[in-house]
């Protein structure tokens, strides 16, 4: 078959736009370079107003300082600059014309580029060149530099800082089957230490730390926390946090651990009341009866509503009634007694009492 009046299909391939290079800082492109505007100079992260040289009479014209490149990192830091020479000098310095300092004297008219070194990361510097000749000298413009830093580091100006972030949450666990001393009344919790904390915080549902929900106590740097003075066969949540100078990291998982059960167990034998009426102001007191025999140490709990252990108000409690005092007048006060054997497992234990301060 013979096809008649073919069509010719012209495909359009667009024209080829190289990619355009991109300054920052301040600089703009000319020639395919990036280059600070006319007045300006770069001082490593962008351009600058430069200082207008000072000429004497008869003294050479300013150097015109055109590039500087630094490298090097801690104190052997380096800076190389490129300028071009002043008419009319006899020698050239390289100084810091704000501390005076000189880094190279004496240097050939024609000489263009010089490299200091001895320099510290994160140092912010001045380099100028300075023209001599018989007639006086002639400081060239001059920007402040700041030598760069590695990465995960701030230039402070006179060194590299490290950037700190606050430490992440830490990988806990129960370790009280080889750090506890009395497993019927301590649990411990342990975590991996972060070189990069400066203390731990520490809280749990007995009270230490002001609760699951309390700011944490300040267990120094270390990787274990011993809780202790708990109940036999309780249920123990507890959760660790990292500090730095950056702030606080998030809390750790929370981790479950129990204290072991007492060979005989205790029982809420003891009964106590309130015997506040005719104590002095700021004060409570205390009454119960049925403590057993087998204790021996009687305490009162400060506790919440719930029994939530908060602190202790009295320890070490001998009779049957105790006056605690230092609390604020009018405030409400929970408080249950509990009693301890020689062992320091708990025996018996009160009602939850609601007390008014005097």
């Amino acid at each position: 078959m013979t096809c008649s009046n073919p069509v010719t299909v012209t495909k359009q391939v667009p024209a080829y736009t190289p990619p355009q290079q991109q300054c920052t800082g301040g600089r703009v492109l000319v020639n395919g370079q990036c280059v600070c505007p006319s007045g300006t100079q770069w001082n490593g992260s962008q351009c600058v107003t430069v200082t207008p040289p000072v000429q004497k009479p008869g003294s050479p014209s300013a150097p015109q300082e055109i590039a500087e490149s630094a490298s090097g990192t801690g104190y052997n830091a380096q800076i190389t600059i490129l300028w071009t020479p002043g008419s009319g000098a006899t020698s050239q310095d390289i100084i810091d014309p704000i501390s005076g300092q000189v880094f190279a004297s004496g240097l050939s008219p024609s000489t263009n580029e010089y490299t200091i070194t001895g320099l510290y990361a994160g140092a912010t510097v001045h380099i100028a060149v300075r023209a001599n000749n018989s007639a006086g000298s002639t400081v060239g413009p001059y920007t402040p530099f700041v030598m760069p830093c590695p990465s995960g580091y701030t230039a402070t100006g006179t060194e590299c800082q490290q950037n700190i972030q606050v430490p992440g949450a830490p990988s806990a666990f129960d370790c009280s089957s080889y750090e506890s001393s009395n497993l019927s009344t301590e649990v411990d919790l342990c975590w991996n230490i972060d070189s990069n904390v400066d203390y731990y915080l520490v809280r749990d549902n007995w009270g230490f730390g002001g609760g699951l929900n309390g700011p944490g106590a300040n267990v120094g740097y270390t990787g274990i926390a011993h809780l202790t003075g708990l109940p036999p066969g309780s249920m123990v949540q507890a959760q660790v946090a990292g500090v730095n100078s950056a702030g606080q990291g998030p809390w750790s998982p929370i981790v479950t651990m129990y204290t072991q059960a007492a060979s005989s167990a205790p029982s809420q034998s003891i009964s106590a009341w309130d015997c506040s009426s005719g104590q002095p102001s700021g004060c409570i007191g205390c009454c119960f009866s049925g403590v057993p025999s087998n204790a021996a140490e009687v305490t009162i709990q400060h506790v919440d509503s719930s029994g939530n252990i908060l602190g202790v108000l009295a320890d070490y409690v001998q009779g049957n009634s105790v006056q605690v005092c230092g609390l604020i007048s009018g405030g409400i006060e929970h408080w249950q007694v509990r009693a301890y054997d020689d062992s320091g497992n708990l025996v018996a234990w009160s009602n939850i009492v609601q007390s008014v301060a005097q």
